[in-house]
């Protein structure tokens, strides 16, 4: 008995070894990017191509989770863009992958993270836990230091913004920096609103200026929606979350091929369709 237990024993291992060989992988770029990132691939530098080949990374620097999942965010022409997500029960970040389909299978070609500078995760700590009552108590503690040196609200309010201003930005940096799945939440839990508010920006004049909150109009809808502002003009409609310095991240509309962006690494990082015409978008 014990020796047949060890015959399938070595029996499985022997499959499971060659499973694991890289041409397994490469037939599907899905499949090839989680096999990737958990080191099933052996060598990995089998399974690079172009920039990711010349400049390979270290899965020492890849984040660290006990949960690891590959989700297709687009494939065309041969390319395909990659999302692998890592997460615990708290928290969750976002590695993309691009692949290029080769003459000997799929390979992965780059890969991106999406960061936001430094300064805005400190602000993220300066506002840890702090939910909208405390966020207001902070800003009349301030308003009232400044009302003491002989500054008037209007003038502290130029300086600093108004207290709904404060708390928008600390809604939205929070959002701004959060996972793919947490966007996707928002905009779930939110979504009649966004279609409400496609359906008004819609029916404005296109322009290239973009629509921001002092728009009478759409303005209150996109600070409830906590976007910085929308554009209407050429290419898909667009809402804005942020947008720091080439790194932006947000919510567009496209049901037609002819507005449909295409993922490049040096551009359009993440587009992942959330139903309806809409997907998150996020660019470097």
């Amino acid at each position: 008995m014990r020796f047949t237990l060890l015959l399938l024993a070595i029996a499985i291992l022997s499959n499971l070894t060659v499973a694991q060989t890289l041409e397994e992988f490469t037939t599907d770029p899905t499949v090839l990017a989680e096999a990737y990132v958990r080191g099933q691939v052996q060598p990995l530098d089998s399974a690079l191509t172009g920039e990711a080949a010349e400049n390979p990374i270290s899965l020492f620097k890849l984040p660290k989770a006990p949960r690891i999942k590959a989700i297709p965010h687009w494939q065309k022409g041969g390319r395909a863009l990659v999302d692998v997500e890592f997460s615990s029960n708290t928290s969750a970040e976002d590695l993309y992958i691009f692949l290029d389909s080769t003459s000997r299978g799929w390979r992965i070609s780059s890969l991106r993270q999406f960061n936001l500078p430094g300064v805005y995760y400190q602000q993220l700590n300066h506002y840890r836990n702090k939910g909208e009552r405390s966020i207001r108590e902070d800003y009349n503690v301030k308003l009232k230091a400044s009302m003491e040196r002989g500054v008037t609200k209007s003038e502290h309010e130029e300086v600093h913004g108004t207290i709904d201003d404060r708390i928008f930005y600390v809604f939205n940096l929070r959002l701004a920096s959060s996972p793919d799945r947490d966007l996707i939440r928002h905009f779930e839990h939110l979504r009649k609103k966004f279609d409400e508010a496609k359906t008004l920006v819609d029916s404005m004049p296109k322009s290239p200026i973009a629509l921001e909150h002092d728009n009478e109009q759409v303005g209150k809808m996109l600070q409830y929606l906590l976007v910085k502002r929308a554009y209407h003009g050429e290419g898909p409609l667009r809402f804005e979350v942020a947008a720091i310095g080439g790194d932006d991240v947000g919510y567009l509309y496209c049901d037609d091929a002819s507005c449909m962006p295409t993922p490049t690494p040096g551009g359009l990082i993440a587009f992942r369709s959330l139903g309806g015409g809409w997907w998150l978008y996020r660019t470097t």
